[in-house]
């Protein structure tokens, strides 16, 4: 036997051009695909951070109005008349506390069945002193001077800490703080026992 010898195919130019035009593709497809990866990444993360914002939003709504449900009773007991036009706003405005409250109730108990426990606990607790003050401010005397309008003699119990535990509460909706299960850790915090 002889030697060996190593025949080469020389490719044809239809072979080269279908290699080009195959690593050409697929060049192509894996920039398209980083793009549209990319494009899609961006999208979803904007979407998160448009719904977070959205979330922080109504959130931010609901404390106010738990503020403003508490300062109510001080509205009514500084009103400076008993005419029937000052009656009409300080009742209309406490109509619209109340739909404001359910309106947050509604949304909080679609966006989270726990912290919609916590606002109705907050708004129970708020209650209990809010309505006595609002009756006792109805049945006082319209505020006649500027020193009257020191309300040393109107007494309602502080409320911050019930206001502050739906602020704490509603944290574990956003951030690290949404790792942790709610209905374990935030409930356990913030709702008292029956």
């Amino acid at each position: 036997m002889g030697p060996l010898t190593l025949i080469t195919a020389t490719p044809t130019a239809s072979t080269v051009v279908n290699n080009i035009w195959s690593h050409a593709t697929q060049v192509i497809i894996a920039i398209l695909g980083s793009s549209v990866a990319a494009g899609l990444v961006s999208t979803a993360l904007g979407n998160l951070r448009s719904n977070a914002t959205a979330r922080r939003e109504h959130y931010a709504e609901a404390v106010r109005t738990l503020v403003a449900w508490n300062e109510y009773p001080f509205r009514i007991r500084r009103r400076v008349d008993d005419n029937a036009e000052t009656l009409n706003k300080l009742a209309a405005l406490g109509h619209d506390l109340q739909e404001r409250l359910g309106f947050n109730r509604a949304w909080i108990a679609g966006e989270s069945a726990v912290l919609r426990t916590i606002y109705d606990s907050c708004i129970a607790e708020l209650n209990k002193t809010v309505g006595p003050a609002c009756r006792n401010a109805w049945q006082s005397k319209p505020v006649n001077s500027a020193a009257e309008m020191n309300l040393s003699d109107f007494s309602i119990s502080v409320s911050a800490d019930i206001i502050s535990k739906m602020e704490r509460a509603v944290a574990y909706r956003f951030g690290w703080r949404r790792a942790f299960p709610l209905r374990l850790v935030v409930k356990r915090w913030f709702v008292p026992n029956p």
